[in-house]
C-alpha cells in the first residue's frame, strides 16, 4: 500500500469543520505517516473564509501541542495557504500558494464560493465571456509561485472547478489551452511541485482532480514534479481519491510523487 500523507488540511480556525485533533485522529485511523495543516492565511479584504492574525497564532500553537501528542506516531507540520493578493507569508513549515480571487479593476472578486458566484463573475466582469475570464485567471496564477514565494503550487486550473463536463466553457478550445499551457510554464520556472488536488472530486463538483491532464502532461514535459492533496475541509475527505490522483499522475508521465519529510521534499514511487 502506498504511503499515505497530505499537506492540503484545513481546520475550523478557517473554512473548515474539524479541530486540528480531529483531523489529526482520523489521519492516524486511516494509517497516515504525516499530517500537515495549510490553514488559509490572513486576507485583508475577505477576512471570513481565513484566519484572523489572532487565530493564527492559536493555530500554531494548537499544532505544536499536537505535534508534541503524536511523536513517534504521525509527522505533524505547520503550513499556511497564501493567497495571491495575500503577499508572502512566513515562519511556516511551508507554504502553499493559491489564487481564489480575480483582480478585475482593482475589486476581488472570488473565483470558488459558489457556482452562481462564478457565472455572475463571468456575466457582470466579462460580459458572459468564459474565455476572458480563464484567460484573466491564468494571468495571475502565472505568478503565484513568485508572489506567495510558496513551496507547494495549489490547484492550478480552480476556474475549471463548476466546470464539469465542459457546462460553461469548452476546456478543449484553444484560448482556454494556450492561456493555461503559457501559465504552467511560467509557473514551473520556481521548481515548485504542483497539486493533484481532489478536493473537488469530493464536493461532486467534479470527476477529475485539478489540474487538467493536458497542463500536467506539460508540467511533466517541463520536468516539473506534483504531489497528492486533499484539499481536507472534514476528516473523512483525508486522502480522498488518492488512487486517481496516482492514475493521472502516471497517465501523464510522472514516475513519483512529491513527500515533504523534515525540511524539504522527498520522492515517492508511484
Amino acid at each position: 500500500m502506498p504511503e499515505l500523507s497530505n499537506f492540503h488540511t484545513h481546520t475550523a480556525y478557517c473554512d473548515g469543520a474539524a479541530t486540528v485533533d480531529e483531523m489529526c485522529r482520523e489521519a492516524l485511523r486511516r494509517g497516515f505517516a504525516a499530517l500537515g495543516f495549510s490553514g488559509h492565511g490572513y486576507t485583508p479584504f475577505d477576512p471570513g473564509y481565513c484566519m484572523s492574525p489572532a487565530a493564527t497564532q492559536r493555530y500554531r500553537e494548537d499544532i505544536r501541542k499536537a505535534r508534541e501528542r503524536y511523536a513517534g506516531s504521525l509527522e505533524i507540520y505547520c503550513g499556511v495557504e497564501q493567497d495571491l493578493f495575500a503577499g508572502a507569508a512566513a515562519g511556516f513549515d511551508y507554504v502553499i500558494g493559491s489564487v481564489h480571487y480575480l483582480d478585475v479593476n482593482g475589486g476581488y472578486y472570488s473565483l470558488d464560493s459558489d457556482p452562481e458566484s462564478f457565472q455572475a463573475l463571468a456575466r457582470e466582469q466579462f460580459q458572459g465571456d468564459y474565455y476572458a475570464l480563464a484567460v484573466a485567471y491564468f494571468a495571475q496564477a502565472a505568478r503565484v509561485a513568485e508572489r506567495t514565494r510558496c513551496d507547494i503550487i495549489g490547484h492550478f486550473d480552480l476556474c475549471a472547478k463548476y466546470n464539469e463536463g465542459n457546462r460553461l466553457f469548452d476546456e478543449g478550445d484553444g484560448r482556454y489551452r494556450q492561456a493555461a499551457l503559457a501559465a504552467v510554464r511560467q509557473a514551473a520556472r520556481a521548481g515548485k511541485p504542483f497539486e493533484i488536488n481532489s478536493g473537488a472530486m469530493y464536493q461532486g463538483l467534479r470527476s477529475a482532480p485539478y489540474p487538467a491532464a493536458f497542463i500536467l502532461a506539460e508540467l511533466r514535459r517541463l520536468g516539473g514534479s506534483v504531489i497528492l492533496s486533499s484539499d481536507s475541509h472534514t476528516p473523512d475527505s483525508l486522502g480522498f481519491g488518492f488512487d486517481q490522483c496516482r492514475e493521472l499522475a502516471k497517465s501523464c508521465g510522472f514516475t513519483s510523487v512529491k513527500r515533504l519529510a523534515g525540511q524539504g521534499f522527498t520522492d515517492l514511487p508511484l
